[in-house]
């Protein structure tokens, strides 16, 4: 026979109590002996998978699709605004010869590279998507009397430049305006307006 409780096993068929554990056999013989049953840990469950990209990688995703839309907008605005300009003496005779055809004013702009209020100017006006919409259909031209020989020498000088920057708006006919100078955008889309729908 065995203990119920210690599972020792007891060889002596009348003894009352466990020798070891001390628990009375003739009360606990009546019940079945069990023996301890050891649990096994469960494993953990397999992670989850995720059933789609988190709400928090989308957001990220859009700043960065929205910011990428936005500089390239900014970009592509600037250079299709710098690419419309006819550049030095021989953009100056092909905005003549396209004036010829279509009747639209020319707007000369006489520059440097070292002068500070060209590159204010450009910066704030010329190389603008307002500025090609506010003028759509008029004919740039930038010359810079320092560059490319002596053609832009000889324009600059056929236009008697004294300053920079130097912007002349040239009607199909009629009178050239010129303004010298630069202040600020208001002054000068003021100006240039002035002198484009002269």
């Amino acid at each position: 026979m065995n203990c119920p409780k210690c599972d020792l096993n007891i060889v002596q068929p009348n003894t009352a109590e466990c020798p070891s554990c001390g628990v009375l056999l003739a009360k606990a013989s009546s019940r079945p002996v069990r023996r301890p049953e050891y649990i096994r840990p469960q494993a953990p469950p397999p992670p989850t998978e995720a059933s789609g990209i988190p709400w928090s990688k989308v957001v990220r995703i859009g700043i960065v699709v929205v910011a990428i839309w936005y500089g390239w907008q900014f970009v592509t605005g600037k250079k299709a605004a710098a690419s419309s300009w006819y550049q030095g003496a021989d953009g100056y005779e092909r905005a003549v010869a396209e004036q010829k055809s279509t009747s639209q004013p020319i707007v000369l702009y006489f520059y440097t590279e070292w002068c500070g209020y060209c590159k204010k100017l450009d910066r704030e006006v010329l190389s603008t998507a307002k500025f090609g919409s506010t003028y759509p259909s008029v004919i740039k031209v930038k010359v810079n009397p320092e560059k490319d020989g002596g053609a832009a020498g000889a324009l600059a000088a056929r236009y008697e430049i004294r300053g920079f920057p130097t912007v002349f708006v040239v009607p199909p006919k009629g009178r050239t305006a010129s303004i010298v100078g630069y202040g600020d955008s208001e002054g000068f889309y003021a100006r240039l307006t002035e002198a484009v729908t002269r």
